[in-house]
């Protein structure tokens, strides 16, 4: 607590409690006082104690000294022994109601810092059976020792009366009318909420990913894409994970000209990174999207980086097959081939046909030839050798 805060309280209370207390007291806590503004606090603490033996059998001035000595703590940082002669103090009930009053609310302060929240709850609601305003950031701190204790039903109730009786709406009653609603699993609160403090404050790129995290749970994807959709016309940033999630959705939502676009710029920027994984997923958007030649270029270079692992080359012959590029179909079959990878009958019988494409039948025979020794091939490819020989 503030030192000067400090000061002007003991001053606040000491003038209006000196008519009905012993002229020693007065005296000693007038000292005190003054010690304390120089931090003289060992000097000030020991004519507390000294007093506080001589006054045994004056309740009101012990119950004030005591008072005096919760502050004295708090200004050395000492709040679990402010908080046990507080507790004395009040414990005599000798002060006033306004006094009483400030000894509740500051109570209630130091077990909500300590963490007793209990009794931080305990001394909140003391106080404000009897406090003629309780501000809405006092309520507030309230809520907090409320949500510690996993109050949450009981919390979210004094929210939305702070909500209601605040003269402008506050982001941090809305986050924490958030918190709750969805620690409550009451998510369609949640999503209520979230989308009032979208309109109600500045643009904030946390309030958009909640709310589609949200829309996600309940696994409704087209409003979870239009949230994203928002996200960008406002320009905010996406994450890795977020451009990932923005590209599955557009392609989940049958739109995956958007999702290959959405991907090949993150790539390009840099944004993504070239790993198999992300070359591998554009390239497949482009192929849904029809866009064969941009789907050419990410299949290469996926092979390109997986070398002898990769099994690509087989898809690649198949988009140049689409393309009627013969030449490079041949010229991509054989890269398959050299791999060893399955398939073997399918990718001779493609080449076989580019051949055929590019007239130049004995090269298509001898690949036909080829492909008829694989069971699932022999029909086809045999009648391919006799639509060639004319036999």
């Amino acid at each position: 607590m503030n030192k000067s805060i400090v000061t002007l309280l003991l001053a606040a209370s000491l003038y209006a409690a000196a008519p009905t207390m012993s002229m020693k007291t007065y005296e000693t806590i007038t000292k005190v006082q003054e010690m304390m503004e120089a931090q003289r606090y060992t000097e000030a603490a020991k004519m507390l104690d000294e007093h506080l033996v001589k006054s045994e059998k004056l309740p009101f001035d012990q119950a004030y000294m005591y008072n005096i000595y919760g502050y004295l703590y708090i200004a050395q940082g000492s709040y679990s022994k402010a908080l046990v002669v507080f507790e004395k103090a009040l414990a005599l009930q000798m002060l006033d109601e306004a006094m009483t009053q400030n000894l509740l609310y500051n109570l209630a302060q130091l077990y909500l810092q300590e963490g007793d929240y209990a009794r931080a709850i305990a001394r909140f609601e003391r106080w404000m059976e009897h406090a003629k305003v309780v501000s809405p950031e006092q309520r507030m701190l309230y809520v907090s020792a409320l949500v510690q204790s996993k109050a949450f039903e009981k919390a979210l109730g004094v929210v939305k009366q702070v909500i209601a009786q605040s003269p402008k709406p506050v982001a941090l009653h809305y986050q924490t009318r958030f918190y709750l609603e969805y620690e409550l699993g009451r998510l369609n609160d949640a999503i209520k909420t979230l989308h009032g403090m979208i309109e109600l404050f500045e643009p904030n790129k946390t309030y958009y990913a909640q709310l589609a995290g949200l829309y996600a749970m309940q696994e409704r994807y087209s409003e979870v894409l239009g949230v994203m959709e928002l996200m960008r016309a406002q320009k905010m940033e996406f994450s890795e994970a977020e451009t990932l999630q923005y590209a599955r959705l557009l392609l989940s939502q049958d739109q995956p000209y958007r999702a290959s676009k959405v991907l090949d710029e993150a790539l390009r920027t840099q944004k993504l990174p070239r790993s198999t994984e992300h070359l591998k997923l554009t390239a497949e958007a482009f192929l849904s999207a029809r866009e064969y030649l941009s789907a050419i270029a990410y299949y290469e270079e996926l092979a390109a980086l997986e070398g002898e692992k990769g099994e690509h080359y087989g898809v690649i012959a198949n988009l140049y097959a689409r393309k009627h590029q013969y030449d490079k179909v041949v010229q991509t079959v054989d890269k398959a081939l050299k791999q060893g990878r399955a398939g073997k009958g399918d990718l001779l019988m493609l080449q076989g046909f580019a051949y055929f494409e590019l007239n130049e039948t004995l090269k298509a025979k001898a690949v036909f030839d080829e492909a008829k020794k694989d069971p699932k091939h022999a029909k086809a490819a045999s009648q391919w050798i006799e639509f060639l020989t004319g036999s």
